[in-house]
């Protein structure tokens, strides 16, 4: 002990002594073949000379010099001069220099694929830290694609002039992929209602695709799922153990499941607010979503949040906190939320800056934001602009931030975009019972600038798209341009040029010409647009078993001039796959020889859809209809036969033929109805789901029937009763593959086919 405190009471001495004292001359001594710059060495050292010399400072130096990776061993020495300066003296062991970089063990990656995960280079220092990421890289690069079990194993061998040369020794083990996934204890959701909540399932293309891989990273995001699930239902103690097992004659397969534990549901006691100044507690209480009395539930929780600080974010509190702290009570089942809110100071936005956009123009991204400067900063306004810069599809990524302003109350609002290529070339094909085979070629540029050749035409927020399409049923050859903004304000014109033929069951109509639209949104549902259209139609080749009269009458050259006025209110959730809300459209058309037709009719259509979910939306209920009626101005001998209205097939009236379903001018020769009313009810359901592929059902029920004269309806009416499935695959198509089997239970002519008729309409792009 007493040696102890003699060594400790000299080092104080000369630990004071060396405080006291200056910094002299530093010198560096590397030791190795591959120098590191003196100016990188004094960029991470703190103590310079003649500044006071400090131990702290120095070993905070040491340890600098080594956390650069470029030295393995770092010594330094101190001595003291005759005038009392303390030099320094580094003696630094430079890491050996990289002669080469090797890959041994791969076989399901290419050399060059997994050296786009290395870090280290030839020629440059073997730095541990890039070696380390190195390997870290790799084994995602193998987790990312199912194998979980890949290690990697680095090793060096010195070589004469120190060089060294690293292997990376890669065992890939087994890809991993999900056989079953299994929930035990649960009571309150059934397993299927679970299995739709978590991410890891089973793919039965696994073997082709990267579906059905076991992600540990998933499978721990998909516990949180789980819990979040509960908590709407208020059982907070819930809680679940992931087990993972290999499967015993298979073991590239593992099965998940999660045991749970549910515990009972808890109900919603005190309700506080704390930390308002702005708002009285009355008037925030107001806002709350969840109640007091009723079952807990973390989404009503989520949302009371959410509507305070909208409340809050419409005066320009960016910088609100609020936050749920629950105090749940094993005993009663009773918990308090207490709302804790910071406020923080209101701003105003002073600027707004727009980056990252080359091609691009700045009017195009800010006509699309909710907000000018001078407004308040509105979190929720800001991220409506991000949002509706993301719909346009030009943008990959776009960014949002605040930054604070010399001018006090005032903030700059940030967009910092990433752009992605917007010129599109597919080339696709489909095959439906109704329109046949079809081959497609489409070329579109999404940003399109028709004024400024000088960015190749690009940037304006213009849309350019040639299709073509060529089938043994129907082709057509179309160029569309669209402008969302005409004149400056949000009115969309649309003008296309276009040729088609179509050859129907009966007779063939080609078409060719013109048409322009306006179009404006009024709200966030509703939109008003009136357009032209000048078509020259020939019909031609007319069954033979038709009249005389009726193929004199309707076939040969005709032309169409005419306005048509829509009106649409459209609040479905989802374009191709709706579950809630519904859409409404009404349509006037007048055609006459004052708009360069050589006839005189009118038109008029009504469409109604509406969806409804139930359990969750396990079942959609899919309510449709639609009336139209038609007719010439002095005689209905106007109106042409592409005009006339022609049931049967699977957008109409599924269960009869292809328009085959109209008032009769010859055994079952349809001529076509001036009035027309269909319905349909459809109940969907799931019935298999995997990663972004979906398979559902529906049976359906259509109804409907096509009169001889404009406004006559009536009772009679054709039922066909089916059942339909939809298949969802992004990986070819955007738009779902529908398969559909009708069956006519009641038909108003006997000459309807009375078979049951298979539909389909089927497409893929590339």
């Amino acid at each position: 002990m007493r040696r102890k405190f003699c060594f400790l009471a000299c080092l104080f001495s000369l630990s004071s002594a060396l405080f006291c004292a200056q910094v002299g001359n530093i010198i560096f001594n590397q030791i190795g073949t591959l120098k590191v710059p003196k100016d990188l060495i004094d960029y991470n050292i703190h103590l310079k000379s003649g500044e006071e010399f400090s131990q702290d400072k120095l070993n905070d130096d040491i340890k600098a010099l080594y956390d650069t990776g470029y030295f393995s061993d770092v010594e330094a020495k101190t001595a003291t001069t005759a005038d009392g300066k303390i030099n320094i003296d580094f003696t630094l062991t430079n890491v050996p220099r990289i002669k080469d970089i090797l890959i041994k063990g791969n076989d399901k990656f290419t050399t060059e694929k997994i050296m786009e995960a290395v870090r280290l280079h030839n020629s440059e220092p073997l730095v541990q830290k890039q070696l380390q990421e190195s390997i870290a890289n790799i084994k995602t690069l193998y987790s990312d694609n199912g194998y979980y079990e890949a290690n990697v194993f680095p090793s060096m061998i010195n070589e004469p002039g120190g060089d060294v040369v690293v292997t990376f020794n890669i065992q890939e083990n087994q890809r991993i992929k999900v056989d079953n996934v299994y929930f035990t204890g649960n009571t309150v959701f059934s397993s299927w209602t679970l299995k739709d909540e978590v991410q890891t399932s089973h793919s039965y293309l696994n073997w082709v695709l990267d579906w059905g891989l076991y992600d540990e990273a998933v499978a721990k995001q998909d516990e949180m799922r789980l819990r979040n699930l509960y908590w709407t239902k208020g059982y907070l103690d819930f809680k679940t153990t992931l087990e993972v097992k290999k499967v015993e004659d298979d073991p590239d397969y593992v099965n998940v499941t999660f045991n749970i534990t549910e515990g009972e549901p808890y109900k919603v006691g005190k309700i506080k607010v704390i930390g308002n100044t702005v708002f009285s507690e009355e008037e925030i209480m107001t806002l709350m979503r969840i109640t007091t009395g009723e079952v807990y539930n973390y989404q009503l929780e989520e949302a009371s949040i959410e509507a305070i600080k909208t409340k809050f974010d419409k005066l320009g509190y960016c910088d609100i906190i609020c936050k749920a702290d629950i105090a749940p009570d094993f005993n009663t089942h009773i918990v308090d939320i207490i709302f804790q809110i910071t406020e923080g100071q209101p701003y105003d936005i002073r600027n707004i800056n727009i980056s990252g956009n080359k091609i691009t123009k700045d009017y195009v991204i800010r006509r699309e934001l909710p907000i000018q400067p001078g407004d308040p900063v509105n979190n929720r306004l800001i991220d409506t602009g991000k949002s509706r810069l993301m719909a346009m599809n030009y943008f990959s990524k776009v960014e949002t931030f605040t930054t604070s302003t010399p001018v006090p109350g005032e903030k700059d609002v940030n967009y910092e975009v990433e752009e992605k290529s917007t010129a599109k070339a597919s080339i696709g094909g489909g095959f439906s019972t109704d329109g046949g085979v079809v081959g497609r070629l489409s070329l579109t540029e999404s940003n399109f600038d028709i004024t400024d050749p000088s960015t190749y035409f690009r940037g304006g927020g213009q849309r350019m798209a040639l299709l073509a399409q060529i089938g043994n049923e129907m082709s057509n050859v179309s160029l569309d341009f669209s402008e969302p903004w005409l004149f400056g304000i949000p009115l969309r014109l649309d003008a296309s040029g276009f040729w088609s033929l179509r050859v129907f069951p009966n007779w063939n109509e080609m078409h060719l010409g013109t048409q322009w639209g306006l179009t404006k949104q009024v709200g966030n549902f509703n939109s008003v647009g009136l357009s032209y259209i000048l078509d020259f139609v020939e019909v031609t080749k007319f069954n033979s078993n038709y009249p005389q009269w009726f193929q004199d009458q309707y076939g040969g050259w005709s032309r169409k001039g005419a306005f048509t006025l829509t009106a649409e209110r459209d609040t479905r959730d989802d374009l191709f796959n709706p579950s809630s809300g519904y859409y409404l459209s009404g349509k006037g058309l007048f055609n006459s020889v004052a708009f360069g037709s050589d006839s005189n009719y009118y038109g008029l259509e009504a469409t109604g859809h509406g969806y409804w979910s139930f359990f969750e939306k396990f079942l959609i209920l899919h309510v449709g209809t639609k009336i139209a009626t038609t007719g010439g101005l002095s005689s209905n001998n106007d109106v042409p036969i592409y005009q006339k209205y022609f049931l049967g097939g699977q957008n109409s009236l599924r269960g009869f033929e292809f328009m085959s379903v109209s008032p009769m001018v010859a055994p079952s020769m349809p001529g076509g109805g001036l009035s027309m009313w269909t319905g349909t009810i459809e109940i969907e359901h799931p019935i298999y789901r995997m990663d972004a592929f979906t398979l559902k059902g529906y049976p359906f029920v259509d109804v409907g029937n096509a009169w001889t004269n404009a406004w006559e309806y009536g009772f009679n009416m054709n039922v066909g009763l089916g059942y339909g499935l939809k298949v969802t695959v992004p990986a070819i198509t955007s738009v779902p593959l529908r398969f559909d089997l009708g069956i006519p239970v009641s038909r108003t002519d006997s000459s309807y086919a009375t078979s049951p008729q298979f539909y389909f309409d089927v497409g893929a792009d590339y």
